[in-house]
């Protein structure tokens, strides 16, 4: 395998942006620990580099919520490089009340899809948790792992046609009944957009559940076991259009399309049962951590790296568990950013660069 375009950003600059201070901020290639009270602006730092790399918030679906008191927008930059001598992509994203502009290299992008694929950046929060928190954060995993592989172009826009003709479906039942004339015609965009999606879903899928244990293996220091499983309706592949056209009854009297890309699941088991009720708090900090990290392996398969987001990612792990996360984070070549309230020994040990935020003030303090 070629060597991996290893992605990170050497600086970001922010301006108006929630409580930070305005100017710029100078991470290292490697890990990048920021520390500091509660409430001073470590979240806001990771979350201007997500918002510049992504064009969206991890915190917020509302753009006035991220722009600092009394200002009319928000000014979030940033400069990516693939290898050190690089010149570099700048990423800027403009937030208003009413909605975000963005620029690469001062152009404006062809398309969303082509703005997200030039940084990937995988983030974990505190009260995240993949088995938990339902079908749809799962989904947005899936799409992610379908994004990182370049081969398939052209996915949010076969997302976008199956989402218009699945609320077209549903208004048809619901307005004029299982007969409406329409429904054919739509239930044939669900069937063939569903084929691609599923078809685009596949590899990144596989390659997920099979190499989800192993990370979970390293984390928990061989403790822990964890499997994964795809789920989707139908599971065979009998004939979509048939299977819509059988259910008309039902799925207007429910009120949903019960079938379809749109369901697609990941199933988290350990030896006891489904792992959203037989595992701990902490271990369910693992499991999320080690989907970051399968993420991360599947986007080297296609000779990509991604930089990390960790936002509190000490606050429930034991002493063990926090050693072999550190491990894992030198092991793993490529930009770290780690935010934490408690320095500990081993992220001390690990960090390339160390910081202190105070009062949305971001200081280097080694």
């Amino acid at each position: 395998m070629a060597s991996p375009a290893w992605c990170w950003s050497p600086r970001l600059n922010v301006a108006k942006f929630r409580n930070l201070a305005d100017g710029e901020i100078g991470f290292c290639e490697g890990v990048n620990v920021l520390t500091g009270a509660n409430a001073q602006g470590k979240t806001s730092v990771l979350e201007a580099l997500y918002v510049a790399a992504t064009s969206h918030s991890f915190r917020t679906s509302r753009s006035l919520e991220a722009i600092a008191h009394g200002a009319s927008e928000a000014l979030i930059s940033a400069e990516i490089k693939q290898r050190a001598e690089d010149l570099g992509t700048a990423l800027k994203c403009v937030l208003t009340p009413k909605g975000r502009s963005l620029l690469v290299d001062d152009k404006k992008p062809k398309t969303i899809e082509n703005y997200v694929r030039i940084c990937p950046v995988l983030v974990l929060q505190p009260n995240q948790s993949l088995p938990v928190d339902g079908p749809p954060a799962r989904r947005k995993l899936i799409d992610r792992l379908v994004l990182w592989d370049p081969s398939n172009q052209g996915y949010l826009r076969a997302l976008s046609d199956y989402r218009h003709a699945l609320l077209q479906r549903r208004e048809i039942l619901r307005t004029r009944g299982p007969r409406g004339s329409d429904l054919d015609a739509f239930e044939d965009i669900l069937a063939s957009q569903s084929e691609q999606i599923w078809r685009c879903r596949q590899p990144g899928v596989a390659h997920f559940c099979a190499f989800f244990p192993e990370q979970i293996a390293l984390l928990s220091g061989g403790s822990m076991t964890c499997e994964v499983r795809h789920r989707r309706r139908p599971e065979s592949n009998d004939d979509l259009r048939t299977l819509l056209r059988e259910r008309r009854e039902v799925d207007a009297r429910m009120q949903r399309t019960s079938i379809g890309a749109h369901l697609d699941d990941l199933e988290f088991r350990t030896p006891l049962g489904l792992a959203s009720v037989n595992c701990s708090q902490g271990q369910l900090r693992i499991l999320e951590l080690a989907a970051r990290f399968t993420e991360r392996h599947w986007l080297e398969k296609h000779e990509r790296s991604a930089i990390l987001l960790l936002d509190d990612a000490t606050g429930i792990l034991d002493a063990h568990h926090l050693a072999k996360l550190a491990e894992l984070l030198v092991s793993h070549r490529g930009q770290v950013l780690l935010s934490t309230t408690e320095m500990h020994a081993a992220f001390a040990r690990a960090a390339d660069r160390l910081f202190v935020v105070d009062a949305g003030r971001v200081k280097i303090a080694h």
